[in-house]
């Protein structure tokens, strides 16, 4: 069985360049097929979803490695009830997550990590 890690992106990607780093390993880390990633967007880190990320701080590497992650069901999570989550247009393949859900998929995993 693969072993599984959580990443947790909490940074607005407007203003600081973790939440399109995250992103980027957690794409590199994946494209070895080795470990299952999953992204969970929390508080700002939500507005990477934003169709328009032009004025983001690291704006090339989130239109390079989020939609990868996006592609696939499963991968990206969203905090339910996000203050902008009625701005997106969301992918198929993400699901919102209550804080006890996130509880659950973590204890699954076998790292965490928080950005």
């Amino acid at each position: 069985m693969k072993r599984r890690v959580l990443f947790i992106l909490a940074q607005d990607p407007r203003h600081g360049g973790r939440t399109a780093e995250a992103i980027r390993i957690a794409a590199g880390l994946r494209a070895w097929k080795k470990v299952d990633v999953l992204l969970y967007l929390r508080g700002a880190a939500v507005f990477a979803l934003l169709d328009d990320t032009s004025d983001f701080v690291d704006e090339e590497t989130l239109t390079r490695y989020l939609p990868g992650l996006l592609a696939t069901p499963g991968v990206v999570f969203l905090e339910a009830g996000a203050p902008v989550a009625h701005e997106l247009s969301i992918s198929p393949g993400v699901r919102e997550l209550t804080i006890a859900e996130l509880g659950g998929v973590a204890a699954e995993c076998d790292a965490v990590s928080a950005f």
